[in-house]
């Protein structure tokens, strides 16, 4: 069954037509984390960043780095995870989203994905620059409509 503004749904018994009743379809839902909540700042490497300048097809900013130290790359998992248990435990009983973590590409690398341009402390002439750059990122944890949790980085300030 599709929705759209209103779901029918007929009520009846045998051959006849039965009662159709309306419903009002769910709003669509807001985020459950708040940026304050969820932030985190580490130091981690940048691998991936032909995405971090300008945007990809989607409009959707991308950059994957790796954690500096384990205990980054720990706290970072816990953070995720938390965002994770927090976006569960705030579900209403009648909510669709379905929480997952998209902080991770198939590689094992953490990627922070978002609609806006991180601001960056030094402006170099090209992207493939920022390789391999030791970095801070300043960031937090966002949640879709659907559930899904992505990390954004707000700032990052290459050493």
């Amino acid at each position: 069954m599709q929705c759209g503004l209103t779901d029918e749904i007929e009520i009846g018994r045998g051959r006849g037509p039965g009662l159709v009743q309306s419903f009002p379809s769910y709003e669509r839902e807001q985020t459950l984390l708040t940026p304050g909540e969820t932030e985190l700042r580490f130091e981690a490497w940048l691998v991936g960043v032909d995405h971090l300048i300008e945007p990809d097809r989607d409009d959707v900013y991308t950059v994957s780095f790796q954690p500096l130290t384990t205990s980054d790359y720990q706290r970072f998992m816990e953070a995720a995870e938390m965002a994770l248990m927090t976006v569960e435990m705030r579900l209403g009983p009648h909510s669709r989203k379905r929480p997952t973590k998209c902080v991770e590409d198939k590689r094992g690398m953490c990627i922070a994905s978002q609609l806006f341009k991180p601001k960056l402390n030094i402006t170099l002439d090209h992207p493939s620059l920022y390789y391999g750059k030791t970095v801070s990122i300043n960031g937090h944890f966002r949640d879709d409509p659907l559930g899904t949790i992505y990390f954004q980085a707000s700032y990052i300030d290459l050493y």
